[in-house]
């Protein structure tokens, strides 16, 4: 019958405490609390995850893939890319998962390169994220 919609997950970076917060949510456990003008998350463990605008913290999207090793792959992300030869692919790349024109992108801004994510002729790999591990585009 019917295809299944791809899941919609996020993630937070809480810019003040320097940690990746994975909320165990669905569509339908999260929800905007007009009072704190804010959107609550529920824990796994128990209590919410309040993200109240880009001040303390960063939403992340799911893009709805995963890398060769089977992790799901999330905006910020940083990925290695292997581009396939026999496509006239060129050097492997490394770069950040960005949302823009409507479609997940890995930008590599000092290469001046980018690549759509939703490509069936590259390889995938998640090596860090750009807030834990700014480090691995130095120099890319």
């Amino acid at each position: 019958m019917g295809e299944r919609m791809r899941d919609i997950k996020f993630r937070l970076w809480d810019m003040k405490n320097f940690k990746m917060y994975h909320p165990h949510v669905d569509q339908h456990s999260w929800y905007f609390d007009d009072e704190y003008d804010s959107i609550q998350f529920p824990m796994e463990n128990d209590g919410f995850l309040n993200y109240k605008s880009e001040k303390n913290a960063i939403l992340l999207q799911y893009t709805g893939l995963k890398d060769k090793n089977d992790k799901e792959i999330y905006e910020g992300d940083i990925l290695r890319v292997t581009e396939d030869p026999v496509f006239g692919g060129e050097d492997d790349f490394v770069g950040v998962i960005k949302f823009y024109e409507c479609a997940f992108w890995i930008d590599n801004e000092r290469q001046g390169k980018a690549s759509r994510l939703f490509n069936e002729i590259t390889e995938h790999e998640v090596i860090g994220n750009i807030y834990k591990n700014p480090e691995l585009l130095e120099g890319k």
